[in-house]
């Protein structure tokens, strides 16, 4: 198949693969600001049924976002399939295609392209081809699929066998995840979708993560009592 054909496929997968992460690094952030609220109020800690049911809605929300975004089931869309289709068509990825795509909006009428620009582009390039080489590397897309499914297996594994169904294997032999395995999963998802954004719309990431910054103080539901103290 020729990039035309696989372009606009590959850019619609991106488009909803990048929402999911937007939303799920937005939840990390808000259950993370949320917990050192908890952790700053004292008073909050006793009883802590609502902090321990919130704890357990974040985790299985995170777990199950991460799930679904290393997905194989050809029926769906994930982070996962995208890489492993670009794998598979590597070669269709051209260096002419992606500088010319990188530097047009450098130009200015009819004036040549942009030498400065035109070496970026080269260089951003070489992250995905090697340098110099002509086309896409097969080789490398699968470095970064391979590390995409390492640091998500044990997430896979525990929504497999504990969210997404109970799993006859007694709960002593099923080693938990971590919250370091979860982040790392999240934070592995995060730069995998940057680096697909740079390499198929040309575009960076502002910090390299996908994390929105909030305009407006959302804390401000936590500032405002909703009875009157005793």
């Amino acid at each position: 198949m020729t990039l035309d054909q696989l372009l606009p496929k590959w850019l619609k997968w991106l488009e909803t693969i990048e929402g999911h992460v937007r939303s799920m690094l937005s939840d990390r952030y808000i259950f993370r600001e949320v917990i050192k609220i908890v952790e700053a109020n004292p008073k909050t800690h006793d009883p802590n049924d609502f902090v321990m049911w919130f704890v357990q809605q974040y985790v299985e929300a995170a777990s199950i976002r991460v799930r679904r975004l290393v997905d194989r089931d050809d029926r769906t869309v994930s982070l996962r399939r995208l890489l492993k289709d670009i794998e598979d068509h590597a070669d269709a990825i051209t260096r002419k295609w992606f500088v010319q795509q990188f530097t047009q909006d450098h130009l200015t009428g009819d004036e040549p392209r942009d030498s400065t620009a035109i070496g970026m582009a080269h260089g951003a390039f070489d992250r995905w081809s090697g340098k110099g080489k002509g086309h896409a590397d097969f080789r490398i897309v699968m470095g970064h699929r391979r590390q995409l499914e390492d640091a998500c297996k044990a997430i896979h594994r525990y929504v497999d066998k504990r969210i997404a169904h109970h799993d006859a294997i007694p709960t002593e032999t099923l080693p938990l995840p971590t919250w370091g395995d979860l982040d790392r999963a999240i934070d592995t998802i995060d730069k995998k979708t940057c680096r697909c954004i740079a390499l198929l719309r040309q575009a960076g990431v502002k910090n390299g993560s996908l994390t929105e910054t909030w305009q407006y103080e959302w804390t401000n539901v936590f500032e405002h009592p909703w009875k009157p103290p005793r």
